[in-house]
């Protein structure tokens, strides 16, 4: 069995795309040979690069006439991570491959696919319309985490804020994990401030220059580990998020892209995240995460979110795939 994987990543999308398809793909790899599929282009490479250093294949298409590049690659599935679709595309790949599924996030198009993925914990508040017999995989249940969020402990909250952590995502071409620090290091001179530096950061030389003291920089950590040593942090709201749900690590949240919107404000209804809507609400979120506060977005953050959505979505798609059921 072959499954293809569109997805793509660089320094003005990020990688958000990439890294939760490599979740996915690791769970698929143990029955099916998995194989990315990206457009072949410069901005584009850092996400080929990642993709090739975790282990898969990478077939480069010109992007052009996509549905035509892709009637000429075998396999039985394509699973579709990309925001360069629209109706047309959803129908062409139907018709080319014996199943279809796609990741989303905005509700955007008439989705035409055997199964739609939307891990976002406003996912069924949104009307999909889709194909007759598609197949819906629906909020933090089927969320893409790594193995290493997978039977985390309960947190122990500490009394005081003592570490925060700042992860802005994987590229930041705006360079606010640098703002932030700043801001935040000035009102908070008293706390230690660890910045994740992500694989694609075309800022890291100025982030240098402000590292030392009480502000460290972090590259390629393991992510659970430096979550769950961290008392709160300041995250981009996309799939970081769920990451800190499953360690229990309360969340001031940065929207850094436009699909990030929706979830960010449904986190922040239900207590899960303190959503900053603009930057200067950052230094006040954080100050207003007192013991009881933190104690009660810990526990929701650990509900809404076990780890087990990888296992869980690679499960069902297999079910589709063979269609049989899958123990």
């Amino acid at each position: 069995m072959k499954i293809l994987i569109r997805a793509e990543g660089g320094h003005t999308i990020g990688m958000g795309h990439v890294m939760r398809m490599l979740v996915l793909a690791d769970k698929l790899r143990p029955f099916a040979d998995v194989v990315f599929v990206c457009r072949d282009n410069e901005e584009l490479r850092a996400g080929v690069d990642h993709i090739k250093a975790c282990g898969y294949n990478v077939l480069r298409i010109d992007g052009a006439k996509l549905a035509c590049e892709l009637a000429g690659i075998a396999g039985d599935c394509l699973i579709t991570d990309s925001y360069n679709v629209d109706e047309g595309y959803f129908d062409n790949t139907k018709e080319i491959f014996d199943y279809t599924g796609y990741m989303d996030d905005l509700n955007k198009y008439r989705i035409n696919a055997d199964f739609i993925i939307n891990q976002n914990i406003n996912a069924e508040d949104l009307e999909y319309k889709a194909g007759k017999g598609t197949r819906f995989f629906m909020g933090t249940r089927y969320v893409l985490l790594r193995e290493e969020f997978t039977n985390l402990p309960i947190r122990n909250v500490r009394n005081s804020l003592q570490d925060i952590l700042i992860t802005l995502g994987g590229a930041d071409p705006k360079n606010l994990s640098e703002t932030v620090t700043i801001k935040l290091s000035k009102a908070f001179p008293e706390l230690r401030f660890h910045i994740v530096v992500g694989p694609s950061f075309t800022h890291e030389d100025s982030l240098k220059k402000i590292a030392g003291g009480n502000i460290l920089l972090h590259h390629n950590p393991k992510m659970s580990e430096l979550m769950q040593e961290c008392d709160a942090a300041i995250s981009a709201c996309g799939s970081t998020i769920y990451e800190l749900c499953a360690c229990g690590t309360p969340i001031v949240g940065i929207v850094t892209a436009d699909n990030q919107v929706m979830a960010a404000c449904k986190m922040n209804s239900i207590g899960a995240l303190k959503y900053a809507e603009g930057l200067e609400k950052v230094v006040q979120n954080l100050k207003s995460l007192d013991y009881e506060t933190r104690v009660r977005m810990s526990e929701t953050g650990q509900g809404l979110v076990d780890g087990y959505g990888s296992t869980r979505l690679a499960g069902e798609i297999r079910k589709i795939i063979c269609n049989k059921t899958y123990r």
